[in-house]
Formats: C-alpha cells, sequence, structure tokens
C-alpha cells in the first residue's frame, strides 16, 4: 500500500487543525501547571501548619503528664496541691468546703426565716384590708324582694 502525497490546500487544512489543537492543549497543559503549583504551595502550608501543631501537642502531652503526677500526689495525705498558682494542703481544702457548705446552710436558713416573716405581713395585711373596708363602708339595710 502506498500513500498518496495530500493536496497543498489539504496540507494547509491539516496543518491549521494541528496548529489548533497544539495550541488548546498548550493551555490546558498551562492552566495545569498553574493548578499544580498552587496545590504544591497549599500543601507546603500544610506542612508547616502540621509541624507546629505537632510541637504544640507534644508540649500538652507533656504539661498533661505532669498535671497527671501532681494530681497523684495530690491524692496522698499531707501532701500539697499546686495548680494555676495556687498552693493548699489537702486538709485545708477539705476544711474549707466544710466552712463554705455550713456558711450556705446558715444563709439558707435566714432565707427561710425571711420568707416566712414576710408571708405572715402578707396574712396580717390582708386581714387589716378586710377589717377596714368592713369599719368604713356604711351599713346597708338589705330589703328582702320576694
Amino acid at each position: 500500500m502506498r500513500l498518496m502525497p495530500l493536496s497543498p490546500q489539504a496540507n494547509k487544512g491539516k496543518i491549521q487543525e494541528l496548529q489548533a489543537l497544539r495550541g488548546e492543549f498548550g493551555t490546558k497543559l498551562s492552566e495545569q501547571d498553574a493548578t499544580l503549583k498552587s496545590e504544591r504551595e497549599k500543601m507546603e502550608k500544610i506542612k508547616v501548619n502540621l509541624k507546629g501543631s505537632e510541637a504544640r501537642c507534644a508540649g500538652l502531652e507533656e504539661r498533661l503528664k505532669s498535671l497527671d503526677e501532681e494530681v497523684q500526689k495530690a491524692g496522698q495525705p499531707g501532701n500539697q496541691i499546686l495548680v494555676s498558682g495556687y498552693t493548699n494542703t489537702t486538709p485545708q481544702v477539705s476544711s474549707q468546703l466544710e466552712q463554705k457548705d455550713q456558711e450556705k446552710q446558715v444563709a439558707q436558713n435566714e432565707l427561710d426565716d425571711l420568707l416566712m416573716v414576710f408571708a405572715d405581713l402578707e396574712e396580717k395585711l390582708s386581714r387589716y384590708k378586710v377589717s377596714y373596708l368592713f369599719r368604713t363602708t356604711p351599713s346597708m339595710d338589705f330589703v328582702c324582694l320576694g
């Protein structure tokens, strides 16, 4: 089988078609290169953030471990607890909690007493209103219509 040469006009058409395809593929290739470059930049930023997060996580894990150790030591009688700059021995903390509970109970008792006094005053006021109304209204003679 032998190839036949194309006419010059057919050659021009094929050449223009190839050039159009080359231009189209060149444009797509440059767009893909730009996308690839931006994705690589994003990936580098994510890597940097990941390294920073890993370092913070390691620091927090160490701090958590040291706090766990302090809490375990604090559970033993007579040991001191050091949290956020406050130092208290365990018995002191429990006595302070008991004192606060007692103060709360005293305040609650006083509140209950005041509520009872207030209820008594309301009752007396309503009785005085009724007696005042009976004293100030003129007596009316009731006539039976029947």
